[in-house]
């Protein structure tokens, strides 16, 4: 283990797009022989910039702590359309009111250990868990809490057993002593 360069850090920043549209006909309360196309495309901007960070304590636990701020900005414009049969004989695109932006930072610090050999979806051997604190401040104020664990040692008594009695450490220091 490196032990002179220990933290792991990364910045991460980004801006994703949303856009979800849906149309609405109705007829033109002037004249009944002509229709209104409304053509309504909501957009949500998603604004995020983090910094992450993890401290080894050994190869199998780590500290992390990570700290980010979030803005969530809101757009809905609508184009309309006035329609007589198949022409269009009018059109107006205009912005109308959306929702206000949400704004928040959240800092997060868990503790992990991690010790399992990895199959295809999930750990073949060993053991996973989490304990993390989350606040987030802002437009939007809550906590979040976790507390998870990987069981499959609980259901895999033999392979626990092999830990307790030794048979296990024989077989690391066999099978990985040239490493």
């Amino acid at each position: 283990m490196n032990v002179g360069n220990r933290f792991v850090w990364a910045i991460d920043a980004r801006h994703t797009p949303y856009a979800s549209a849906f149309v609405g006909i109705e007829p033109f309360p002037q004249d009944p022989n002509f229709d209104v196309v409304s053509q309504y495309t909501q957009r949500v901007y998603v604004d995020q910039a983090t910094l992450i960070t993890q401290y080894p304590f050994s190869v199998t636990k780590r500290a992390e702590l990570n700290v980010g701020v979030t803005h969530l900005g809101f757009n809905t414009q609508v184009e309309q359309l006035l329609v007589s049969g198949n022409q269009v004989v009018d059109r107006q695109t205009f912005d109308t009111t959306s929702a206000p932006s949400i704004n928040y930072a959240q800092a997060t610090a868990a503790f992990v250990g991690d010790n399992s050999f990895f199959g295809f979806t999930g750990p073949i051997n060993g053991y996973r868990y989490r304990f993390e604190v989350s606040p987030t401040v802002g437009t939007l104020r809550f906590e979040t809490a976790l507390a998870e664990t990987v069981r499959w040692y609980l259901a895999n008594e033999a392979w626990w057993r092999a830990i307790q009695n030794n048979d296990y450490r024989k077989w690391v220091e066999a099978n990985y002593q040239s490493r």
